[in-house]
């Protein structure tokens, strides 16, 4: 009957739970080849409190500590730092083959020069998330292609009207200072030339195409125009290293969707490096039928920014090969 088997599940549930102050139970019956799965540790605070003495409890589990987790490297959790932290000590903790994959692959960006044609293609919703990222690569790429509703706000810092589109009022000044960074950089920012519009955000208003970067009054920015697509691809497919993170508009809705397929198709046809920083933007390419051709797609969204970032990450710091 269902009930008795979701009380079975809900039993196994809370052995589960209980297994975690008492590890060695876990292991002390465990045949050679046999594999012990734990419960989600977020569901306890600990881990996310990266407390050490429940770090402690789950070290007693094992004799190596090996991470393959790269979406995770950035959290200060007890699995991933604290944990990690306790087997360093040993010189028994190591890097899994995901994580090796990842960090090369994103060392490929980090170690790119404006010499070497490098393309950033950035979308997605907020300045504020790509702030550090942007003043860092501006030391490494020729060109960084904007698109998402963070376009818009660098469009209102140049003073074009974008209609009832989404601007960070409170990051008008930062965009300011990025825009003239990039260029004492002499690196070049690329903005929307052109724009897909709708009255309302629906997946189906009516769709209004504007000639040029400015929007009217009322209308709000939902994707890069055909103008923008073009000139954004002709730079993709020149390029000898790419990345991109964020989508350039709406994609989850068809009508909004042609300029992150247009970023997608253009990575397609560049014979260079491309390498796609996770999040939406993984999404998309698996969404929209072009992952296949992609270089790497990163398992980590905030990871890999935070990578490219440049920022120590508590996930490597005890691991054998990063210390």
């Amino acid at each position: 009957p269902v009930a008795e088997h979701l009380q079975e599940l809900l039993d196994q549930t809370i052995y589960f739970c209980d297994i975690v102050d008492e590890p060695r139970i876990l292991t002390r019956e465990l045949r050679p080849g046999s594999v012990v799965l734990l419960e989600n540790l977020r569901f306890h605070s600990e881990e996310t409190s990266n407390d050490a003495n429940f770090a402690a409890k789950l070290e007693l589990i094992g004799d190596l500590y090996i991470n393959d987790a790269f979406g995770l490297v950035h959290r200060e959790h007890a699995s991933v730092h604290a944990l990690a932290e306790i087997f360093t000590h040993k010189n028994k903790a190591f890097a899994g083959l995901l994580i090796e994959r990842e960090v090369e692959a994103l060392t490929k960006i980090l170690m790119s020069s404006r010499r070497s044609n490098t393309v950033a293609v950035l979308g997605g919703a907020k300045v504020k998330d790509k702030i550090v990222l942007i003043e860092n690569i501006a030391r490494r790429c020729k060109d960084i292609l904007i698109g998402g509703a963070m376009s818009y706000t660098f469009l209102a810092a140049k003073g074009i009207d974008v209609g009832n589109s989404r601007v960070e009022q409170d990051k008008i000044k930062v965009a300011k200072e990025l825009l003239q960074l990039c260029a004492n950089n002499n690196v070049e920012v690329h903005l929307p030339l052109d724009h897909v519009t709708a009255a309302e955000f629906s997946e189906d208003a009516e769709v209004v195409v504007t000639e040029d970067a400015a929007i009217a009054e009322g209308y709000m920015g939902l994707d890069i125009g055909p103008k923008t697509q073009a000139l954004y691809a002709s730079i993709i497919k020149e390029a000898s290293r790419v990345f991109w993170n964020g989508p350039m508009g709406v994609f989850e809705w068809d009508a909004f969707a042609g300029g992150t397929r247009a970023v997608g198709e253009s990575l397609k046809e560049c014979e260079g490096y491309t390498l796609v920083g996770g999040g939406d933007s993984a999404a998309a390419t698996h969404q929209l039928g072009f992952a296949e051709f992609i270089s790497h797609i990163s398992t980590g969204g905030g990871a890999s920014l935070a990578f490219l970032e440049e920022r120590t990450l508590p996930g490597l710091v005890f691991l054998s090969r990063y210390r």
